[in-house]
């Protein structure tokens, strides 16, 4: 709690009407945003707990029209964030999240065209699920290409995770490879190596048989990062930034 009381007052309307967001105070730079439900007698504060989701959307899509060597692989192409993980559950994803999610993009899939989810974990028979079924439908029947990382519990065989386990003879899994450039550009490599997958990208194929992992992609990123971690950019490792590689691919063809 601070001791004096804030030297001017946050305005801000509803972020899915006009975008709006700002920061509680300059020296935190904790952007927050609002949502108001039930005809006005309930608002919501939205804030971030965690750096993930900017730096895997960065690489996706990040503008810079005055610095194009930070663009993302899209740049400029529009994102509609959905939050799926519980601060509760040590931000975990539950079953409801997931469907309240893709009922959304199914109500909307005219303008929303391909989902990254960098988002998963290990599970148990998850093809025989009432949420895979509901991932072919929205995949299927809409016309959405869904990308999804595949989990970082390599190099053993049959380690790919959920979601392309539950889907993945529809949905994109997505391993994360790592190319000399990179290995001397990240990591400071000075021995020339041949491109590999990382050791820790899962490997396909799923426990009941299909292929797991459809492609790989750049598992490591340098790029944008929330303000209220103040620096510019981070490293991040993992399949979470393999996929974003392929769905702003994927989206280039989309533009």
């Amino acid at each position: 709690m601070y001791d004096q009381p804030l030297e001017s007052s946050l305005l801000l309307s509803e972020f899915k009407v006009n975008h709006e967001f700002a920061p509680l105070i300059n020296e935190d730079q904790m952007n927050l945003s609002v949502n108001i439900w039930e005809e006005g007698n309930r608002l919501e504060i939205v804030g971030m707990s965690g750096s993930h989701g900017t730096h895997v959307s960065s690489i996706a899509s990040a503008y810079f029209p005055d610095n194009p060597d930070l663009n993302g692989v899209a740049p400029g192409a529009q994102i509609i964030s959905y939050t799926i993980g519980d601060k509760r559950l040590d931000t975990m994803e539950t079953g409801a999240a997931l469907v309240r999610a893709m009922c959304h993009i199914m109500q909307n899939s005219d303008r929303i065209h391909v989902i990254n989810m960098s988002y998963g974990e290990h599970a148990h028979w998850t093809a025989t699920s009432r949420i895979g079924e509901l991932i072919k439908d929205l995949i299927d029947k809409h016309n959405v290409s869904w990308v999804a990382s595949a989990g970082n519990h390599g190099p053993a065989i049959s380690t790919v995770g959920t979601p392309p386990w539950v889907a993945s003879n529809t949905m994109i899994g997505v391993g994360a490879y790592v190319s000399p450039e990179m290995m001397a550009a990240e990591y400071s490599l000075r021995e020339k190596l041949p491109g590999m997958p990382y050791t820790w990208s899962s490997r396909g194929p799923t426990p009941d048989g299909e292929i797991g992992v459809s492609v790989c992609a750049p598992g490591g990123a340098i790029t944008s990062v929330p303000n209220f971690t103040l620096r510019g950019a981070q490293l991040m490792n993992g399949t979470s930034m393999a996929a974003p590689h392929v769905c702003g691919c994927i989206g280039t063809f989309i533009i």
